[in-house]
């Protein structure tokens, strides 16, 4: 019989956030796995969380014995899974529909084109276009693996990853943009006036605009998320925690210790850490963090004391 996480003790478990969201006033998504030390055993969890900076709650959406890899939020009512056996989820209201990807190749982020499509992403090139409850490939334009991908509302999608690929979706058809570098990029962002900003490892960050490709300076830590929110440029790292890019060059704003994933309403800027959720107004932070002792909770985060 294979092992389960509650077989384990609690210092043989990480606990690790994947994706947050905002779902508006106090409401908010967040993705979450528990893992041993070889990523062998897992357990992970989509939670709906009431949060006002005073008071918490959690509400289970849904837990499978596997690791979820993406997710994203569509509405309160309604959101998309996409779990290591490449199975997507879909859960509008109580009701939950399964189906899978049309090929063998590893898939791992999913993402919502907001006022637009479900889009899927991975190895070799893969993307998708979700079409009702199955995918449809868009023609592969690189043979790169794809890692992560954005557009405006109403803007191109891009999207990015190893061998410096980053390519534009332009009449349902991929258009290579040639960059003066080959490393991987790990986050990508169009910003609303049109500029693309681009993450990787060793500090490699750029920023191509009007076909011209500046290098943006910063630490020589490894970037896994870029967002826009309220006019300035947030970029999420493995050291520091999340920067600011003034011109081309990114300077320390908060020590959230990571960044490893971004998302932003109207009105928040939601930092996911290592175990935390970090909600930022543009002027004050809150935040919350999971723990497991055995069993999981969720608690407050005290933002006057810790992470500055």
């Amino acid at each position: 019989m294979s092992r389960k996480i509650s077989d384990l003790s609690p210092d043989e478990v990480d606990t690790d956030a994947i994706n947050a969201y905002h779902l508006g006033g106090n409401l908010f998504s967040v993705s979450l796995q528990l893992t041993d030390r070889h990523n062998e055993i897992a357990h992970s969890y989509l939670f709906k969380i009431s949060f006002d900076g005073r008071s918490i709650r959690s509400e289970t959406i849904f837990e499978l014995p596997s690791q979820i890899l993406s997710h994203v939020s569509r509405s309160p009512d309604e959101h998309v899974v996409l779990d290591l056996g490449a199975t997507t989820h879909l859960f509008r209201g109580k009701s939950h529909t399964t189906w899978e990807t049309p090929f063998d190749d590893f898939v791992d982020k999913i993402w919502q084109h907001e006022g637009g499509e479900l889009y899927l992403l991975g190895d070799a090139g893969i993307c998708c276009i979700a079409e009702g409850q199955s995918w449809r490939p868009i023609k592969r334009g690189t043979k790169s693996n794809l890692r992560t991908i954005h557009g405006q509302p109403g803007g191109d999608v891009h999207v990015a990853g190893f061998d410096g690929a980053l390519l534009r979706l332009a009449g349902g058809k991929w258009k290579q943009i040639p960059l003066n570098f080959n490393v991987p990029i790990n986050a990508v962002h169009v910003t609303s006036d049109g500029r693309v900003k681009m993450g990787g490892d060793d500090g490699d960050c750029f920023e191509y605009f009007e076909d011209r490709v500046d290098e943006v300076q910063g630490p020589e830590t490894d970037f896994a998320s870029i967002y826009e929110f309220k006019g300035k440029t947030y970029w999420g790292d493995d050291g520091h925690g999340l920067l600011v890019q003034d011109g081309f060059k990114l300077v320390p704003f908060r020590a959230l210790d990571f960044g490893n994933f971004m998302h932003a309403s109207r009105e928040l800027l939601v930092v996911v850490g290592w175990k935390e959720v970090f909600l930022f107004d543009g002027d004050e932070w809150r935040g919350f963090e999971f723990e497991y002792d055995g069993e999981l909770h969720c608690r407050i985060v005290d933002m006057t004391r810790r992470y500055l």
